[in-house]
């Protein structure tokens, strides 16, 4: 069936709408493929851009909710749960680079419990706030040195421990990245 506003749909209908399984192409260029209930999608379907963003998983009354993978064109792959099409709950999120987050998710970015791991080796497993390491979390580094401790706004921020690769150790406080007060230097006995 063709529309006034030059889309069409190929598929079932029920009471005149789009019911059941069916593809939906948009005058833009867009595709909708999969179920629909009173003209909405509904259930699994995919949903491809012009510009090759792939949606593919769980909708709501046109919206991605529940499970489901985009990608975009430029390698960006994310798989995990969606809320009224905005990146929500759990998820990874691979980078183009092959860097990659597994974690909670908040309005589209890294919020709550979350491991970011890149390919160089590097490593943050913890808390999370706006895309930031914020709380408690451990940091370890691709020469294998590592922090344990607190964070805020991605920096080392109150109390923590950094390891050294040597085995030594320095405990204390930092404010912002920062050494600050007194700290302790524990070193590895032979």
């Amino acid at each position: 069936k063709k529309y006034k506003d030059g889309s069409e749909y190929e598929g079932n209908f029920k009471n005149g709408k789009e019911n059941g399984y069916g593809i939906k192409k948009w005058k833009n260029g867009e595709i909708d493929e999969g179920e629909f209930i009173d003209g909405l999608k509904n259930g699994k379907g995919k949903h491809s851009f012009l510009d090759g963003q792939k949606y593919e998983g769980d909708f709501c009354e046109d919206h991605y909710n529940g499970n489901g993978i985009y990608i975009w064109p430029d390698g960006l792959k994310y798989i995990g749960e969606f809320k009224y099409d905005k990146i929500e709950g759990k998820g990874i999120l691979t980078m183009p680079n092959g860097d990659q987050y597994e974690g909670f998710f908040m309005d589209g970015k890294y919020n709550g419990f979350g491991v970011e791991s890149k390919i160089d080796g590097s490593k943050y497993e913890g808390q999370f706030r706006n895309d930031d390491y914020e709380g408690h979390g451990v940091k370890t580094f691709s020469n294998g040195e590592k922090y344990d401790g607190e964070f805020h706004k991605g920096n080392f921020h109150g109390k923590g421990t950094f390891y050294y690769k040597d085995g030594d150790r320095l405990e204390g406080s930092w404010n912002n990245g920062n050494k600050d007060g007194i700290l302790k230097k524990i070193t590895k006995r032979i």
